[in-house]
């Protein structure tokens, strides 16, 4: 969705790429699997799908909750709030 690919845009812009990375080692590996393909790798639903043995379905779900999650990572947001930046919720 677009303010899925606002808020990869806004994470990857920023110095604190770091931060983002931390906290994708906190998510599961299936939706950091899902959001590093999504985003890292430019790759649609089905095509991730494939990958992970899922269905494009569950792909959305595991994006939609490892991305709720970052929005809700205290160090993730602490970055943004610091740096006057703000993030997409």
């Amino acid at each position: 969705s677009e303010s899925e690919d606002k808020l990869a845009t806004s994470l990857v812009r920023q110095e604190g790429i770091g931060a983002l990375l931390d906290a994708l080692k906190r998510l599961q590996d299936a939706q950091r699997h899902t959001i590093f393909l999504k985003f890292f790798r430019g790759l649609n639903d089905h095509e991730i799908a494939e990958q992970l043995a899922t269905s494009a379905g569950h792909v959305r779900v595991l994006r939609f909750r490892g991305l709720a999650q970052l929005r809700r990572d205290p160090h993730l947001r602490e970055y943004f709030e610091r740096d006057g930046a703000s993030m997409p919720l």
